[in-house]
């Protein structure tokens, strides 16, 4: 039913920050397989988190695989993820809804090295709370998705790939503050540590 849109977006996470540890992770993974499958030369890829305080907007990007134009329609699966617990940082396959939780308007901007057009996902969460918070409607989950989510196409340079998360007008201000924000990534980035201790 409809009301799994709840549990994993606006009741999924006691602390909001826990977004950015999504969408990081997302990337992280991402990276590893740009590695991986050698996408650039020199393999040097990167991510960047950026807040827009007065704006209340968030943009969390990378320069890993991207999404191409082909598999677009798996930005709108819930908890169907391939990856691996143990060998990949995120495995759930619902960390990319995260951010409905947070902002009137999330949206993904993607492109896959080869292709000449970003995919753009939108979705509509102030729209998806309103259909999700009304009793009367009982539409499944997967209408609801598909009533509050649109796709569209722009011109890209084929080189290019990467993926943006774009959270607009967000509603929660601690997820505005910088220092906060820095200070909490400092704690949960996925980053390269030994998995055993030598004494």
């Amino acid at each position: 039913g409809k009301y799994v849109i709840d549990s994993l977006t606006r009741s999924m996470y006691e602390d909001s920050r826990c977004i950015f540890r999504e969408y990081i992770q997302n990337a992280a993974d991402q990276i590893d397989l740009a590695r991986k499958e050698h996408l650039d030369e020199g393999d040097h890829y990167e991510i960047h988190v950026r807040i827009f305080r007065e704006q209340r907007r968030i943009e969390i990007e990378d320069t890993a695989t991207g999404v191409s134009r082909e598999n677009r329609e798996t930005l709108k699966d819930v908890a169907t993820s391939q990856k691996k617990r143990g060998e990949h940082k995120g495995f759930r396959g619902i960390g990319r809804l995260g951010g409905l939780g947070y902002c009137t308007s999330l949206i993904f901007e993607t492109s896959a090295k080869g292709e000449n057009i970003k995919t753009i996902m939108k979705w509509d969460a102030a729209k998806m709370n309103q259909m999700v918070d009304d009793e009367a409607d009982d539409r499944e989950a997967s209408s609801v998705i598909d009533e509050c989510t649109c796709f569209e196409e722009q011109p890209e340079k084929s080189e290019k790939h990467y993926f943006k998360v774009i959270m607009e007008n967000v509603t929660d201000d601690r997820l505005l503050d910088i220092t906060n924000v820095r200070n909490y990534l400092s704690m949960v980035s996925p980053v390269d540590y030994p998995t055993q201790f030598n004494r």
